[in-house]
């Protein structure tokens, strides 16, 4: 199966210094242009909660509970369902991928702290005051567009890494579709039926965290320390139902 190439790199942030070698700590005055994003006190979020919360009104008290459960998380905070081993403060290498596309990721990485989902740069470690952060991986994962996605690590170090410590028993059963499944709807509505696809972008990201949470989600990049205050594109599951209903709320 071939896929088209992907599009020329536009960067949307073009005040961001670009480097000749992403491998190398940059001089102080590469961050002038940076935005900067203090840590919220109260988790973030764009989706009005309260709004969203009044959206269980007239539903079955199933469909309700849930609804007032993901309002909930948007105005409190989701748990990461991190336990035990994974709460071990640990400091992972950034993968090769994020520094062989380093103005890409920079790019990134300052649009995602315009929309406040990410905060930083911080000099210094923001938690050493609290044992210190764990501070994972940052890799990167190509889009259509030519930008990149940047994602963390959550699986490393093997045994005591963010994923070794999910709480399976908190962890939402999500399932994915097949292709069977979607065989079957698809035969069921019959000849001359639409199809329709909505993508809601950075969907996920509606998500806050718990502020006490903050911790867990560190990436270092450049010599600088950044937060993911939303939950993380890498570990979904735990947090299946609140991405689902935020997304149908968006998109209707």
């Amino acid at each position: 199966r071939s896929y088209p190439p992907p599009k020329p790199f536009t960067k949307k942030n073009p005040e961001i210094p670009t480097l000749a070698d992403y491998s190398i700590i940059p001089d102080s005055d590469f961050w002038e242009t940076w935005p900067s994003c203090d840590l919220p006190q109260f988790p973030f979020t764009p989706v009005d909660a309260e709004k969203f919360r009044s959206y269980a009104d007239g539903k079955s008290p199933r469909e309700a509970s849930r609804i007032n459960k993901v309002a909930d998380n948007l105005l409190y905070g989701a748990d990461t369902c991190v336990r035990g081993v994974g709460l071990t403060r640990t400091t992972s290498t950034n993968a090769p991928s994020c520094i062989e596309a380093g103005e890409r990721t920079c790019d990134a990485i300052a649009s995602m702290m315009k929309l406040g989902f990410i905060s930083g740069p911080f000099e210094n470690d923001p938690f050493m005051d609290q044992g210190g952060s764990k501070v994972s991986a940052l890799m990167s994962v190509n889009k259509p567009d030519g930008s990149i996605r940047p994602c963390m690590n959550l699986s490393s170090p093997k045994g005591v890494s963010y994923n070794d410590g999910v709480d399976e028993s908190l962890v939402f059963p999500a399932r994915m579709c097949s292709a069977k499944m979607f065989s079957q709807v698809l035969w069921s509505a019959g000849s001359g039926c639409t199809l329709i696809k909505k993508d809601q972008k950075n969907a996920y990201k509606y998500v806050p965290i718990k502020t006490d949470q903050y911790f867990l989600q560190v990436f270092s990049w450049l010599g600088k320390f950044f937060v993911e205050t939303s939950v993380s594109y890498t570990h979904l599951r735990a947090h299946e139902t609140s991405l689902h209903l935020v997304c149908r709320l968006l998109l209707e």
